[in-house]
């Protein structure tokens, strides 16, 4: 899940409208007992594009495209920018009523300036005014929001990792037992001299010991994880055929693997799908993988042709619970886009790193 915007749900959205409608009728009862009702209605407008509209922008567009991803100054000035705005706006719309019946007598610079600065004239005032409160507010329902969608993100994977492991569980073969065998396997190609046999019963001992006992940490080594996708391809790389094309690019040059650390199962998920759904026996193909590391900037691109013909299955449960745990371990920290396009599947992830 990209929790970068809320999205409300019917009930959430008719909860917002009866507040608001709740507050708005209490409100203009209160002003209908001291206004006309052309005041009454001008401050009706003013509430609605003054106060409640800006505490929607900063919640839906402004904190999370720029406060939660860390550009505090860009966000400060969009912030000041829409505070302005409708402490403006708030003063043209209080100002209005008078200008329409008794535009002459109003000393219209005067007033403007009175009513746009009067909030400012000690912090008392302004702590409690209007413009604080849009931020308050702002600011109070982004973040309880996200810590409920978070919440429900958590329950969610912690349900299907159980899941997981319980199917895991019921199917696998002792652990222990595959070892052994693969050890016996390699000792014996090595008496018969099959070097690369040998190497090749290495790596998926080694790929087997990852998913066993190294997925279950939080967090490993970059440099790690990498070694793991190195075999996992090479593996792959058997069963290719002359006319099935795989192109491996690591940049890791501008980054320092060995001080980073990934959450298991990010990555190879990404590649499995590509030899998956990317390899034909009857059929051309051709696997893009690219991996590069810019400081603790970490970027993976694959792309490959889909050869099956169910192209909805592409995807599927696994990569949506990698969405979900990219959203919940790196929320705000990576950028992801997957999708079909002319009879290409492709992936772009790009991760930041820093802890």
């Amino acid at each position: 899940m990209n929790t970068q915007f809320i999205k409300l749900d019917k009930r959430e959205a008719w909860f917002h409208i009866a507040l608001w409608l709740l507050m708005m009728a209490s409100v203009i009862s209160a002003w209908s007992n001291n206004l006309d009702s052309t005041h009454v209605i001008f401050r009706y407008i003013s509430l609605i594009l003054t106060f409640i509209l800006p505490i929607y922008i900063n919640a839906f567009v402004l904190i999370p495209r720029f406060f939660k991803r860390d550009k505090w100054l860009t966000y400060t000035l969009f912030l000041a920018v829409l505070l302005i705005a409708a402490k403006t706006l708030h003063t043209v719309l209080l100002l209005a009523p008078w200008m329409i019946n008794d535009w002459s007598s109003l000393d219209l610079s005067k007033e403007f300036s009175h009513w746009v600065f009067r909030e400012f004239r000690s912090f008392d005032k302004f702590v409690f005014s209007q413009l604080p409160w849009i931020v308050y507010i702002s600011f109070a329902y982004r973040f309880i929001k996200d810590w409920f969608v978070n919440e429900q993100v958590k329950s969610r994977l912690i349900s299907e990792k159980l899941s997981v492991e319980l199917a895991l569980l019921k199917a696998q073969v002792s652990p222990h037992f595959l070892f052994n065998t693969l050890n016996n396997i390699y000792a014996v190609a090595l008496d018969e001299r099959a070097v690369s046999t040998a190497d090749n019963i290495s790596k998926l001992g080694t790929l087997m010991r990852y998913s066993l006992h190294d997925t279950q940490a939080d967090f490993i080594a970059l440099n790690k994880e990498l070694g793991y996708l190195e075999r996992y391809i090479e593996l792959q790389r058997m069963r290719l055929t002359e006319n099935q094309q795989l192109n491996v690019a690591l940049d890791l040059k501008n980054g320092e693997t060995g001080n980073l650390n990934i959450a298991p199962m990010i990555l190879l998920p990404f590649i499995e799908n590509a030899f998956k759904y990317g390899v034909s026996t009857t059929h051309a193909s051709q696997i893009n993988i690219s991996i590069r590391l810019t400081g603790k900037q970490l970027v993976m691109e694959v792309e490959n042709a889909v050869q099956r013909t169910e192209q909805s299955e592409i995807g599927g449960l696994g990569l949506e619970n990698v969405k979900n745990r990219l959203a919940l371990i790196y929320p705000n920290r990576h950028k992801l886009t997957c999708g079909l396009n002319d009879g290409k599947y492709s992936v772009y992830l790009e991760l930041n790193l820093t802890r």
